[in-house]
């Protein structure tokens, strides 16, 4: 090759790069195309085209000018890294792993070679081994607010929020901290019922980039739950301007307007909800609320139906829909709704003690003593726990067990006016000669 071809290559890489700091990517990979061409063994031209082809998100020719760049030029830390990470976009995270491996026998120093291998290690849920090289990592730059992000991410996905509010608290307070920080902090406290911090770093994440449709989804979440519905309604009032087909804000739409008292225009952003997105939550659940509040109880139980096939449920949506279903009559799917609430966790003992409710308004009596005495162990200071298992030992027939546990109850909690309400009437019911099932089962207490 003549030195005007060499010339003419090295002429053509500098005008591709300059277009790649320009952003014209097209046009560099037009003019490295050419200086490849010339020269087909430069690993400085090979590693530009990926560059270009990353950024036209053609990453599997990227891969492949990586590699070849790698072949001709050995070993480089840029160009492995930049090939690492394509190749876990591509589906390959496995040998992403080992790229990144062989970049840390290459040069220990590389910090960035250590970030991206956690990043990749959590998304293949190894979370043991990120951690090691999380303070691998740390050897080499003890202060990396990517590093922190990364293993933040990783505890929040196993449900450690605490350590990882504390990771992602160690990245906001380095330098090069980003938005999406906040966002994850606060879904973190969101997690741990924090919903005021929560609500701050929503804030916070939609001051770093204010089109974050899932941070404003958050935020407006939140600002429901707070029960602060004009602040909720200006949040999606910008997310219908933003994105008006995401799911998410066609159903917070939809339940604001239910909290408003709009059935009509809660009913049809809900339904459009669905329709966006057929495994979207609560859309049912809050269209069964719609169909109870007008008394249109088949509908309602339709929509609960519909709900309860979604999932995975929390057992807070499950209480929901389970008193939902007491409310309407549906006592043995109401006990089963409370049942799988219980299989997620058998602590709850205001689940215990509405699945008692269920059980006893469908007829198994005994089925509700159980879960009524199970609802007391868990909190002996639950008025309601002690006042249905009375009850329903007084419809049983068994006096003096009813006596007895209002005796019990009324040590836990003296002077209890519900106790004492029940007490009463049993004494009135005795003296009068009650027959066995004196009591409305409507009684019970939820």
């Amino acid at each position: 090759m003549d030195a005007h071809a060499w010339n003419d290559a090295d002429t053509l890489t500098r005008r591709g790069v300059d277009f790649i700091r320009q952003r014209k990517f097209d046009a560099a990979l037009d003019e490295l195309e050419q200086a490849a061409a010339i020269d087909p063994f430069n690993p400085v031209i090979l590693f530009h085209m990926g560059v270009a082809f990353d950024e036209l998100d053609r990453l599997d020719e990227a891969v492949e000018v990586y590699q070849r760049a790698i072949e001709v030029g050995g070993d480089e830390a840029e160009t492995l890294n930049r090939l690492a990470i394509d190749l876990h976009q591509t589906g390959h995270s496995r040998e992403s792993v080992e790229m990144f491996e062989r970049i840390e026998k290459l040069d220990p120093s590389y910090e960035a070679a250590y970030c991206n291998r956690i990043h990749v290690l959590v998304e293949m849920n190894e979370h043991e081994q990120a951690e090691e090289v999380f303070y691998l990592g740390r050897l080499q730059r003890d202060h990396c607010p990517q590093c922190y992000f990364n293993i933040g991410v990783s505890l929040a996905s196993r449900g450690l929020f605490r350590k990882a509010i504390s990771c992602f608290g160690r990245a906001m307070d380095l330098p090069g901290s980003a938005g999406h920080v906040h966002r994850r902090l606060a879904d973190c406290l969101l997690a741990e019922g924090r919903l005021d911090g929560a609500r701050q770093h929503y804030i916070k994440a939609l001051g770093h980039d204010g089109s974050d449709v899932a941070s404003l989804i958050s935020l407006a979440d939140v600002l429901m739950q707070l029960r602060r519905f004009n602040e909720a309604e200006q949040r999606l009032n910008a997310g219908l301007r933003l994105a008006p087909d995401h799911p998410q804000v066609q159903l917070l739409w939809g339940r604001l307007m239910y909290e408003r008292g709009d059935d009509g225009a809660s009913g049809m952003a809900l339904r459009r909800a669905i329709q966006l997105d057929p495994t979207v939550l609560k859309a049912h659940l809050t269209l069964s609320r719609i169909a109870v509040r007008s008394a249109q109880y088949d509908t309602a139980v339709h929509h609960l139906r519909a709900e309860l096939m979604l999932g995975p449920h929390t057992p807070i949506t499950l209480s929901e829909i389970g008193h939902l279903l007491l409310d309407i009559g549906e006592w043995q799917q109401a006990a089963g709704c409370f049942r799988r609430m219980l299989e997620m966790d058998r602590t709850i003992s205001s689940g215990w003690q509405n699945l008692g409710i269920a059980e006893a308004k469908w007829g198994r009596l005994e089925q509700a003593l159980e879960a009524f005495h199970r609802a007391i162990d868990l909190n002996p200071h639950a008025a309601g726990a002690w006042h249905n298992l009375a009850l329903a030992q007084a419809d049983l027939g068994d006096w003096r067990g009813a006596s007895e546990t209002i005796k019990q109850g009324l040590i836990q909690l003296p002077r209890d006016p519900v106790l004492m309400s029940l007490r009463l009437r049993l004494r009135l019911r005795r003296i009068r000669n009650a027959v066995v099932r004196p009591f409305a089962l409507k009684s019970f207490v939820r």
